[in-house]
């Protein structure tokens, strides 16, 4: 592909179930790079603007492919870097992205539906808003600009498993004046649980000893703290304070709300700083 067609590029690490053909549904605006790591040769052939087939991880050989087509990347207005067991139509892929640009965000992901398999709370869609900033955005589908991918692409061969990139891609960005969100009117579904995939078979350390060895050497603290900074109504409107407090509270999924560990990492320290700013003694 000597040039895009389309305004947006997707490019996916692809197996033998890969979903990708779910986004070519209905409306699209992103041409599609298809990096296949299976055993039978030109199984996505015909889907695919571009065809890889290559063995591996998914961050590093992406980031060489990136980086060996960046004259060609650079002509995208984003990119988005979906894990290939994701569910959704090539309308609400299409959406994302021109939502991501119209927000002007240096990072974002689709937020998860209530019945996806989730590793964040954060990331799980919150009725009633249409995206928040928040301080992560999630390896398994981030969407980059074309700003934000040049602040971040330098760490993507750091990680074998991709662990630990989404603990440092907030500093990366702030540095560069950028800011991350999540999408809460693009949601996409999860359809695999955390960790089966094959690739991390390849490892030859636990994926949470690179995320805890990335964390510090880049001066940030492990676990992430996950906060929500802003919010929009579907109506693009901002929430202050309160309001949003109120909506993570009426919105969120019960699977965070009734969860422990996400009122302990994220939810309850959220809403506590929220309403403080509000003036409400918590």
């Amino acid at each position: 592909m000597a040039s895009p067609t389309r305004p947006y590029l997707v490019v996916v690490r692809a197996g033998d179930r890969s979903l990708h053909r779910e986004w070519l549904r209905g409306r699209r605006n992103f041409d599609l790079v298809v990096d296949y790591y299976g055993s039978t040769p030109g199984l996505w052939r015909e889907d695919a603007d571009v065809y890889l087939e290559r063995k591996g991880p998914k961050f590093a050989p992406v980031g060489e492919w990136l980086q060996d087509n960046a004259a060609l990347v650079r002509e995208y207005e984003a990119v988005w870097l979906p894990d290939d067991d994701l569910y959704a139509t090539g309308d609400t892929v299409s959406d994302m992205l021109e939502l991501t640009t119209a927000l002007g965000l240096g990072a974002a992901q689709p937020a998860l539906t209530g019945d996806s398999y989730f590793s964040h709370g954060i990331t799980l869609q919150v009725a009633g808003l249409a995206m928040r900033w928040t301080s992560f955005v999630e390896v398994m589908g981030p969407v980059f600009s074309r700003a934000g991918l040049q602040a971040c692409l330098p760490s993507f061969g750091r990680s074998v498993s991709g662990w630990g990139l989404d603990t440092i891609w907030p500093t990366m960005l702030a540095a560069a004046g950028l800011e991350v969100g999540i999408l809460d009117a693009t949601p996409v579904r999860h359809t695999r649980p955390v960790g089966g995939g094959t690739l991390y078979g390849t490892l030859t350390k636990s994926p949470e000893e690179e995320a805890v060895e990335l964390a510090a050497e880049y001066g940030v603290s492990w676990p992430l703290q996950h906060r929500v900074l802003g919010a929009l109504d579907p109506s693009g409107r901002l929430l202050d304070a309160l309001e949003l407090a109120n909506a993570l509270l009426g919105g969120s999924s019960p699977r965070v709300l009734q969860s422990a560990a996400e009122q302990y990492v994220y939810l309850a320290p959220t809403v506590n700083t929220l309403l403080e700013a509000a003036g409400v003694r918590v």
